[in-house]
């Protein structure tokens, strides 16, 4: 019998909610990326693109692979994903200085782009950003 009181899952437990709509459809969590171009070691903001429109869909802040990581994205983001296929995205990648600048300029573009789920505008994210 459940008491009311929020029972916090393992950490395993928490990454499976979060990745359970995506691994529906995608085998493998990892966009493809440029082999030849090393994994960047340093904070960055990344802007995914539509190939077959150019126009940007989603932004974050990340270091190393989460650029091409698709773990704990929404369901909004895992649909256009899905509608254009892993090859149909374009990822940009922006060298910051720290942490806190990657975070600041994710919060700026989400404010410039704007969100879909609140109707403010075109980004697939869920969120203000600067959460990291």
């Amino acid at each position: 019998k459940k008491s009311g009181k929020f029972l916090p899952k393992n950490l395993e437990e928490t990454k499976d909610d979060y990745n359970k709509y995506a691994k529906k459809f995608f085998k493998n969590l990892s966009l493809p990326r440029n082999v030849a171009k090393p994994i960047p070691n340093y904070p960055y903001i990344y802007k995914w693109f539509r190939k077959d429109t150019g126009k940007i869909f989603y932004v974050g802040a990340g270091v190393k692979k989460r650029a091409w990581n698709l773990s704990r994205r929404n369901n909004l983001t895992i649909n256009v994903i899905r509608k254009i296929g892993k090859k149909g995205v374009k990822i940009e990648i922006v060298r910051m200085k720290s942490w806190e600048d990657a975070l600041k300029e994710e919060e700026n573009l989400i404010k410039k782009f704007g969100r879909k789920d609140n109707k403010t505008g075109i980004l697939t994210n869920m969120t203000d950003g600067g959460q990291g």
